[in-house]
């Protein structure tokens, strides 16, 4: 049988047992999500479970796996989350006495740094949470619901509802025969590329924005040559990756238009896009110099998504949406969002 074993809140270095000022909370909250989340510190979930009372200023835990930092860390946050309640009624700490049970375990992970953070609370119930703010707003909900509602203070509001940063990654595949003075070579930096990217945002009423990933080149001549996107479209069908816009970037002086993509709803969006810049014929019309080339390829991105989405062209004076008009205002924009949240491309990061 698994041993038990409690641990003092004070032997973590932070008395929990004082209100900490708001811009202490915040360091705090900021240092739990650090140590967890952030892959340089090599922090493993233990996957361990702890518990504490409602009455009780420490943690307890099956020693069947060493707790870390990480696991008191987060113990710590919900218990400071738990003093916020009892202070915004005006109670001493532990208002909601020995009838309140508390289990937390965090484990999973992930290349981008994401867990899986269950909670319980007694005469409540269960939940699931994907990031630490997350869990602390839906912990407190918990509370909420067991002891009554309390008005909340602006620093508090900000801590455990704070304004999310919703983020989709594309990734980019630039076509490329290793020559530096190839056609698509401004394509390869990554300064360029933001600039097309915040045009995306902008353009998408800044609902999210795009995360880049690694540009990664595509050296065969033969099979690019800057004439034919509908080889490429099919040539690269195998680079797609679920959970984000994958995208193949032809040159400037294709033979077959502005972009190819498959129209209908597509769990992993994929599509080839013609670069407009850098062309080697002065007099084209999106010459690099040309004022616009750049909301211009934005323009193309959002059009070929949306075929991904299984939008067609739009015709003349057309409201439904179509290809074209989802820049036009805020409910394009939010169509365009909410299928990019039903396919799993999307990444919610907050801001403290």
């Amino acid at each position: 049988m698994k041993s038990i074993l409690s641990i003092l809140f004070l032997l973590t270095g932070i008395n929990v047992a004082e209100a900490s000022p708001a811009t202490d909370r915040y360091h705090q909250l900021m240092k739990v999500t650090d140590q967890i989340y952030n892959p340089k510190n090599n922090v493993r979930p233990t996957n361990n479970m702890l518990w504490f009372h409602g009455n009780q200023r420490w943690l307890t835990y099956y020693s069947g796996a060493s707790i870390n930092r990480a696991d008191v860390l987060f113990g710590n946050m919900l218990m400071q989350t738990y003093d916020m309640y009892c202070r915004n009624k005006g109670k001493n700490i532990n208002c909601l006495g020995g009838g309140l049970k508390v289990n937390y375990r965090i484990s999973g992970r992930s290349k981008s740094g994401a867990k899986v953070i269950s909670i319980s609370t007694s005469g409540v119930g269960s939940f699931t949470a994907g990031y630490i703010i997350e869990a602390i707003s839906k912990f407190y909900g918990q509370l909420e619901t067991r002891g009554g509602q309390t008005p909340l203070k602006g620093f508090e509001r900000r801590t455990i509802q704070p304004t999310p940063n919703v983020i989709a990654r594309t990734d980019y595949h630039v076509t490329s025969n290793g020559n530096k003075n190839h056609a698509n070579n401004k394509w390869l930096d990554r300064n360029f590329l933001r600039a097309v990217r915040d045009r995306i945002k902008a353009n998408l009423r800044n609902r999210f924005t795009f995360w880049m990933g690694p540009i990664r080149e595509i050296r065969n001549a033969s099979d690019y040559n800057d004439k034919a996107q509908r080889s490429l479209l099919y040539k690269y069908s195998s680079l797609r990756k679920q959970g984000m816009v994958n995208v193949v970037v032809s040159g400037p002086a294709t033979s077959d238009g502005m972009g190819y993509a498959w129209v209908g709803r597509n769990s992993s969006p994929y599509f080839v896009m013609r670069s407009l810049f850098n062309s080697k014929d002065p007099k084209s019309f999106y010459y690099e110099r040309k004022p616009g080339a750049i909301n211009h390829n934005s323009l193309i991105y959002i059009h070929e998504l949306a075929h991904n989405m299984g939008l067609r062209h739009c015709s003349a004076g057309q409201k439904s949406f179509c290809t074209d008009n989802l820049h036009h205002n805020n409910a394009g924009a939010d169509y365009v969002k909410n299928y990019m949240s039903s396919i799993g491309a999307l990444r919610y990061k907050y801001a403290y």
